[in-house]
């Protein structure tokens, strides 16, 4: 029984995976930034708030 010829996906469909990762990921840090910038303003609500200003 022979197998199938699988040649190796070097084709538009993986470049486009490829793409679609990198562009995860980027997103994945963008909302880790975004969490971030939201976590140090609270703090530094709470500081203000804090000294009384």
């Amino acid at each position: 029984m022979s197998t199938p010829y699988d040649p190796p996906h070097s084709g538009p469909s993986n470049k486009t995976a490829q793409l679609q990762q990198q562009v995860n990921d980027v997103v994945g840090i963008m909302q880790q930034n975004i969490d971030s910038v939201r976590d140090r303003g609270e703090k530094l609500d709470t500081l203000h708030h804090k000294t009384g200003k």
